[in-house]
């Protein structure tokens, strides 16, 4: 019984953890989510992951196809602008299949975000969520 109870707790924080996929609204057929429990303040803006599946395959800069990309960005409340910081492009259109190729950015400026776009729905989520 002890040992079962220390599992228990032990898989309490891994819980915690798990991603927990928001839809958000996306043009042309594609679909759209946030992670809301990826969002963490880093200084005075925030990092978050979404994720997009178009609705047909698309190509990685690489050229190979993808379903579906996971992409972290710091998002800046202040501002309305987000700065791409990685893309993880995926073979499934659930963003759970092979990963097909992984791109990681270290000199991207901040884009302004485009009214009523994914990212402007990422944006109002991420603003309403408290400081960490």
């Amino acid at each position: 019984m002890m040992r079962r109870a220390a599992f228990l707790l032990l898989a309490l924080p891994l819980a915690a953890q798990a991603a927990q996929w928001t839809k958000l609204p996306a043009p042309g057929g594609s679909a759209a989510w946030i992670d809301k429990n990826s969002i963490v303040k880093s200084g005075p803006s925030f990092k978050a992951w979404t994720m997009e599946a178009p609705p047909t395959p698309q190509s990685t800069p690489d050229g190979k196809p993808y379903r579906a990309v996971k992409a972290l960005q710091l998002y800046s409340c202040e501002d309305r602008t987000a700065t791409l910081l990685m893309q993880v492009y995926f073979d499934d259109a659930q963003g759970k299949g092979a990963v097909v190729q992984t791109v990681k950015y270290e000199k991207f400026s901040a884009d302004e975000i485009v009214p009523d776009s994914v990212a402007d729905a990422a944006l109002a989520i991420i603003c309403k969520k408290p400081a960490s």
